[in-house]
């Protein structure tokens, strides 16, 4: 058989296994930020909503994590998720879910490998990229910030990014060890996800032809 079409047959395979991602917290994409907060009303009278803005709610965990009150993705306590809708949509009163985030609480506790493989075993695994941020400098020290980002599509263009932000402490220009210091667990929905998989799929296809041309 075709080497391509065996790789093909292989990626459309488990795209087929792969779990849909239709939904964040429960919630299908579509649904109303009316609907949501109602649903939510015993977050309010906690305390943890904040107010809705630039097409994003809110709901902070901070001071619940490590209560009975604590909110949970799995096994993992969550310092806060986050809902988002179309920017502009509190002018139409038409408010409706596009993604969704959560954010782990004690990040630096979390085995990241363990985490990455639970969701493999959900979703088709894409690929991981890596940024660079290096923080502006006040005093004899700075920031570098490296974030990993790992992407997983479901079998309807959905896309799942688990972004897992690694920093460190720069002193007179030696970098010290880096460590976890926020994992993001963002949903999307088809029309969200499906430009994060081809943009990768573009880098990765951009990166081996480099290799190629080295090769000679």
């Amino acid at each position: 058989m075709n080497r391509f079409l065996v790789v093909f047959f292989m990626f459309f395979s488990a795209l087929v296994n792969a779990k849909p991602i239709i939904s964040f917290n429960g919630f299908k994409w579509g649904t109303n930020l009316t609907e949501i907060r109602k649903a939510h009303k015993a977050h309010q009278e906690l305390g943890v909503e904040r107010p809705f803005f630039m097409g994003f709610l809110l709901y902070d965990f901070t001071h619940l994590k490590n209560s009975e009150r604590a909110e949970f993705l799995g096994d993992y306590p969550l310092e806060s998720k986050t809902f988002y809708f179309h920017a502009g949509c509190e002018k139409t009163d038409e408010c409706l879910l596009n993604s969704g985030t959560y954010t782990l609480a004690n990040p630096s506790s979390v085995d990241v490998n363990e985490l990455i493989n639970k969701y493999k075993g959900i979703y088709n695994y894409i690929g991981a990229t890596r940024e660079k941020y290096n923080g502006e400098s006040f005093d004899l020290h700075a920031t570098q910030v490296i974030i990993k980002r790992y992407i997983f599509q479901g079998n309807y263009g959905g896309a799942v990014l688990i972004e897992v932000d690694h920093k460190s402490r720069i002193t007179m220009g030696e970098i010290g060890k880096a460590s976890v210091s926020k994992i993001n667990i963002r949903y999307l929905n088809r029309d969200r996800g499906v430009p994060y998989v081809e943009e990768y799929n573009k880098l990765l296809k951009n990166t081996e032809s480099i290799k190629k041309v080295n090769d000679f």
